[in-house]
């Protein structure tokens, strides 16, 4: 069959435009990727942990799963799991693809982020918002890799394309070690400026079930490290005012109510003041010994453009040395 040479010339600019837009949607997605990135990084320093090296492996079984999720539309189905019936399989779980792209490490972990907004730094805070994510985000990790990937937003939804954002963390050795520290890690960190005032509960599983989809104060987490045994003994948070501010200390996980032996978090119950300083005390034990601990932070001055997060987020799966 052929083509009159008009026809056949418009076919080429075709082709050649599309070419185009996929090296801009390419390099878009490169640029969102790299963004959120270093937003983590900038948030594990703020509280004192060490940034955390890219991986060119762990870039490309993120990247993987990020495609097949768009490719099925299988966030809502699968989440961190992969049908090897289905186009793009590369493992059935987050270790097992990672080992498949040729990672060693012997502790992993991934989170996934569904997010409207062609920011990857904000999809990154999403993440850390959520009190079980941010538990990866502020893990005993070396090194991670991170992909974004694109597909069509409903059609009621303001943005074209929604963002599919998979970040696998590894490690073959704790970068930090046991009894080493007096104090736990913090976060918000002493001094923020840029917090939020309130979060959707909306994770899974959802740390205050019973709020789900609620709008809370935003989560306040302590951590240590891995394999330390954290106790919190008590956790007040107070506004300018110096009035107590209601909320709940969580420290077992509220799925299967095992103890978060290295981590907890208080969780306002009502969102919190803008453009307010905030004065938190915390006291405990770390690996035996007492702490105290006060700090402040500060919330936005106003409500800021990204208020209500696209989807719920999706717990990671981890696996410990």
């Amino acid at each position: 069959m052929k083509f009159h040479p008009v026809l056949r010339f418009f076919a080429i600019i075709l082709l050649l435009l599309n070419s185009i837009a996929f090296a801009e949607n390419a390099a878009t997605l490169e640029r969102m990727a790299n963004d959120a990135f270093d937003r983590m990084n900038l948030r594990r320093t703020q509280i004192g942990l060490s940034p955390l090296k890219r991986s060119a492996i762990l870039d490309r079984s993120a990247t993987a799963h990020a495609r097949y999720i768009t490719h099925n539309h299988s966030l809502g189905s699968e989440g961190h799991n992969e049908n090897s019936k289905r186009p793009g399989f590369t493992g059935i779980t987050p270790t097992q693809r990672m080992v498949a792209a040729g990672y060693s490490g012997n502790s992993t972990s991934e989170n996934i982020a569904l997010t409207s907004y062609p920011e990857g730094s904000l999809s990154t805070d999403d993440l850390i918002d959520a009190p079980y994510h941010r538990q990866s985000q502020f893990g005993a990790y070396l090194e991670a890799g991170v992909a974004m990937s694109a597909q069509p937003a409903p059609s009621n939804s303001v943005n074209a394309e929604q963002y599919i954002y998979v970040i696998n963390f590894g490690a073959n050795t704790s970068p930090r070690g046991k009894n080493q520290r007096t104090q736990p890690f913090v976060y918000p960190a002493d001094g923020q400026q840029d917090v939020p005032a309130d979060w959707i509960a909306n994770e899974s599983p959802n740390p205050v079930p019973d709020m789900i989809g609620q709008r809370v104060g935003y989560p306040i987490s302590f951590s240590a490290d891995p394999s330390d045994s954290l106790i919190i003994n008590s956790f007040n948070l107070r506004d300018a005012n110096d009035s107590r501010i209601a909320g709940r200390l969580i420290t077992t996980d509220t799925q299967n109510g095992k103890p978060l032996d290295d981590y907890a978090f208080w969780i306002p119950l009502l969102p919190l003041a803008y453009g307010t300083s905030f004065q938190a005390h915390l006291e405990g034990t770390l690996n035996g010994t007492a702490f105290n601990k006060d700090w402040h932070f500060t919330t936005f001055k106003s409500t800021p453009l990204r208020l209500i997060p696209a989807a719920a987020q999706i717990r990671g799966e981890a696996v410990q040395p």
